[in-house]
């Protein structure tokens, strides 16, 4: 676990300033990634780039301490002849329920990484209860959906690959 979450906290300084652009231009605040990327470096620096890096080690390391047990659990149960599609399936489920514990953390680390302002984890979840309960699981839905195909791919991928090489 403690190489993992190492593995985690390096991760996200790759991850962190391009989900900070990303993220920018999704939400139309900026026109395109190079636009965001200069007016972030622009006005808040190298270190506008990662805004939301705390959250997001926050939010990944709890996301694979759910994830991978549950996934190792099922597919234990479920796949003992290792199949690669049966793997999948396991890593869809484990995925879902990883990202669905976890998506209010995400909407944390997306508010902050939106801010023109370098907003603190507390107020932004002082501004999450004002708005209501509801609103720590916005995009719950869409998360799960896409955290449960990528769990199918990547953990189906991984097992078939451990098939191949074995």
């Amino acid at each position: 676990m403690l190489a993992s979450s190492l593995g985690e906290i390096v991760a996200c300084l790759v991850r962190v300033p391009t989900e900070v652009v990303k993220q920018r231009v999704q939400a139309k605040l900026v026109r395109s990634s190079w636009v965001g990327l200069r007016d972030i470096l622009t006005h808040s620096g190298v270190r506008g780039l990662y805004l939301g890096y705390g959250t997001t080690v926050m939010r990944e390391i709890p996301f694979a301490a759910i994830q991978y047990p549950i996934w190792e659990k099922l597919r234990t149960a479920y796949n003992p002849e290792g199949s690669g599609i049966k793997s999948g399936v396991c890593g869809s489920v484990a995925g879902a329920i990883a990202g669905g514990i976890t998506t209010p953390i995400d909407v944390v680390k997306t508010r902050i990484m939106l801010s023109t302002t370098n907003e603190g984890v507390l107020n932004v979840i002082k501004q999450l209860r004002n708005e209501g309960l509801s609103a720590f699981l916005k995009g719950f839905t869409a998360r799960i959906g896409w955290l449960s195909i990528g769990g199918f791919v990547y953990l189906g991928t991984y097992q078939t690959v451990i098939e191949f090489v074995s």
